[in-house]
């Protein structure tokens, strides 16, 4: 296989999942098990929950295993303080549901209903006790709120409102002061921000815009000091990105909209590399293949230019929603990016320089 070189990076573009007759609706979505060994997930065309986990190698599949049925959306995975995978999915009847592991790296139990009313794909973070918070699109057209009351009992609070008006999917995620933040594209296209009140809160801010006219979902990561960054794709089909600023608050009405450029289609991801820099990642309109640039420089707005790396993303003509790139860092210390390719099974592209 021919790899493709960046200014920065080289790249093998196109690996298929290993294990065919797992047909892929939505997006996938990839976490880490508590022995380093990666898992991706994915709603199956007959609404069926699928994962398929690493090797011990950490770079070969294992197989599709299913876990329940009744999916409506995305799965979103990620692994707790406590060593167990919990995976969050909105059902067919729009409810939020949770699939928590038994043992570190073991099985999965049955999905346990968390609330109703949930219209969008849901997303997840830690509080800084451990705790993960979830937040969705509510049936009302605001953004809501589901958050463990203990890590060690697995419990849930009650669903809670936390207001505004959202379209699409809202974005969560932890600054290094500790306080997380819950980012939408609002009615009018800009940018929205809400932060906890004190650290572990389940008191909320109100919403500031912060501008920008955001034509996809935003999607939330930080740079190497812990600082928030989003990258969202603008209406005139650009890559943009904000971050907060030095006290890990965001500046409102005098934020800076970093224009990345590209002529691309579908929601814009990023990731923090093993080198400190951050990875944006987004899908060309022309051919829906990958697009990528890097950090110029750690901690800093400076970018390279968007580089095509291959790949041939497919949208999802079940919702409908554009292509998606799902980049994950592996604890080899590569970046991996999955997405949906043309033939509706799971393809990544995979980072083989960290340089």
């Amino acid at each position: 296989m021919t790899s493709t070189m960046t200014s920065e990076q080289t790249w093998y573009p196109d690996h298929q999942d290993q294990v065919a007759g797992c047909i892929l609706v939505g997006e996938p979505g990839v976490t880490v098990n508590a022995d380093g060994r990666d898992s991706v997930w994915v709603r199956g065309a007959d609404d069926t929950l699928w994962s398929n986990p690493q090797e011990r190698d950490c770079r070969t599949w294992n197989g599709w295993a299913q876990h329940a049925t009744g999916i409506g959306g995305d799965p979103v995975p990620l692994l707790g303080t406590d060593g167990l995978i919990r995976v969050f999915y909105r059902g067919t009847g729009d409810e939020l549901f949770v699939l928590t592991q038994q043992r570190p790296g073991q099985n999965f139990g049955d999905p346990v209903k968390l609330t109703g009313g949930c219209v969008s794909d849901p997303s997840v973070a830690m509080n800084a006790d451990g705790r993960m918070t979830v937040v969705y699109r509510g049936s009302d057209g605001a953004s809501w709120q589901v958050t463990q009351s203990s890590v060690a009992n697995n419990t849930w609070r009650q669903a809670g409102s936390l207001g505004g008006s959202v379209k699409g999917r809202p974005a969560i995620g932890r600054a290094g002061d500790g306080l997380l933040s819950v980012v939408v594209r609002g009615g009018d296209d800009a940018l929205w921000v809400t932060t906890q009140t004190s650290v572990n809160a389940s008191t909320w801010g109100t919403f500031v815009s912060q501008g920008g006219n955001a034509g996809s979902d935003p999607f939330v990561t930080h740079y190497a000091d812990q600082r928030l960054a989003v990258v969202y794709t603008s209406t005139n089909n650009c890559v943009h990105h904000i971050v907060q600023v030095g006290n890990y608050g965001f500046a409102g009405a005098s934020t800076t909209h970093t224009d990345l450029g590209g002529t691309v289609v579908g929601p814009s991801s990023a990731c923090l590399g093993a080198d400190g820099r951050l990875h944006v990642f987004a899908t060309a309109k022309a051919d829906n293949q990958i697009l990528t640039a890097e950090q110029s420089t750690i901690n800093t707005t400076g970018f390279s230019a968007l580089t095509g790396i291959g790949g041939d993303l497919s949208g999802d003509p079940v919702k409908p929603v554009t292509a998606v790139t799902v980049p994950h860092l592996l604890t080899i210390g590569i970046i991996d990016v999955f997405y949906r390719a043309t033939d509706n099974q799971v393809h990544f592209a995979s980072q083989t320089d960290l340089m």
